[in-house]
């Protein structure tokens, strides 16, 4: 599911995807928006050979210089290639980020920590900008979504946001995106002044209930470190650690 999340954001029209052995996206040229390697699948034995000819678009800045390395990455000893050729591990061991899963049948019925808090399944054009504003600054720390290459999401069936209102002031947010029976959780986000008052909660149970509803049976994420308490209370548990490497050209410094 990790890759789910990536492929939506390289549907917009100002980004583009790449596929083959290594899979990325990035915008077009002129544009601002994510750019990263997401997917990795190697042979063992020509592996080397193969991250050496893509050395010179990695220092040219054809090739995104962020690589996610999910646990189904060939082969095995990727990081470890990686690591020989330039890539800095960007991973925290003290402070771990986790791929987790939830079983929808085994959903916690958590009360709402705020009963102010109201949440709104966003459907139209003004609430969406309201969500997009929320998830950029409080996620992001820049414009990364703009609604006027991402308000067609709205009409893909497979995606459903939600926005959390506190006195009436957009807050939070929560995503999802289905696929079948399974479906990852996306764009979590509180605005750093309202954390710590049960938005968060809130959403994910909303977004978990709907979900349920319509017969998935499991939810997956990708949690950063300090959300790995919130995540585990509502029942999720970590199945692998989230590992992203960079590339340093040694003849930048």
């Amino acid at each position: 599911m990790e890759w789910k999340y990536l492929h939506t954001l390289a549907l917009a029209e100002h980004m583009q995807y790449h596929q083959g052995d290594v899979e990325w996206i990035s915008p077009l040229p002129g544009f601002d928006g994510p750019s990263l390697v997401f997917k990795v699948s190697l042979e063992e034995d020509t592996a080397i050979e193969h991250i050496d000819k893509l050395l010179p678009d990695l220092k040219s800045g054809v090739l995104p210089k962020i690589w996610f390395i999910p646990p189904s990455s060939k082969p095995a000893n990727l990081t470890t290639i990686l690591a020989s050729k330039g890539f800095r591990d960007l991973s925290d061991p003290e402070n771990p980020e986790w791929g987790m899963a939830l079983d929808l049948a085994k959903i916690h019925n958590l009360p709402l920590s705020n009963p102010r808090i109201n949440i709104h399944r966003v459907t139209s054009s003004s609430e969406f900008a309201l969500w997009i504003d929320v998830v950029n600054e409080a996620l992001h720390g820049w414009p990364m979504l703009d609604q006027t290459y991402h308000e067609f999401w709205l009409s893909r069936s497979e995606l459903s946001f939600y926005l959390a209102y506190l006195d009436g002031v957009p807050i939070a947010t929560s995503a999802a995106i289905q696929t079948g029976n399974q479906a990852s959780i996306e764009f979590v986000s509180t605005l750093q002044q309202y954390r710590n008052q049960g938005a968060a909660s809130a959403l994910c149970l909303k977004t978990l209930h709907d979900l349920h509803n319509k017969g998935v049976h499991t939810a997956t994420l990708r949690a950063s470190h300090e959300a790995n308490a919130l995540y585990t209370k509502l029942g999720f548990k970590p199945y692998f650690q989230t590992v992203v490497m960079s590339f340093e050209d040694p003849g930048e410094h």
